[in-house]
């Protein structure tokens, strides 16, 4: 029998899928200052940080950016915050920082469901690259 994994490999896994995500269907584009790379080059970087699970997987709170922004300028978040407030105008930008400061904890049917969802997107997008 199948050992059950934990909540933690889970959101691993999803934390995986998801930046995979992010970065294939991104334009190969910084979102933060522009630069120009292939896609997977990029990295999946979170505006409100990891750690606030209730934005953690929110694509609305997902871009892809280059690893000296989301590295090195820890998310560059001003111009983040400034790009965000472009995209979005103010009353969606105000939901997703509320968003972020409210508590999620997941179960592991969710994080299951998102797994297979996710992956399922990912193989879609893979496909169409070919």
């Amino acid at each position: 029998m199948k050992k059950k994994k934990t909540v933690s490999q889970l959101k691993k896994e999803l934390d995986k899928l998801v930046s995979r995500f992010v970065r294939l269907s991104g334009q190969g584009i910084c979102y933060t200052c522009g630069l120009k790379r292939e896609k997977l080059e990029l990295q999946c970087g979170h505006f409100i940080s990891r750690a606030h699970s209730a934005t953690r997987y929110d694509l609305d709170n997902l871009r892809t950016q280059c690893v000296n922004c989301n590295v090195w300028r820890r998310g560059n978040t001003a111009f983040f915050a400034a790009n965000l407030l472009k995209e979005y105008g103010t009353e969606r930008f105000d939901a997703l920082i509320k968003r972020g400061r409210s508590f999620k904890q997941f179960t592991t049917r969710e994080l299951e469901a998102e797994i297979k969802r996710y992956s399922q997107l990912v193989k879609e997008l893979e496909k169409n690259m070919i």
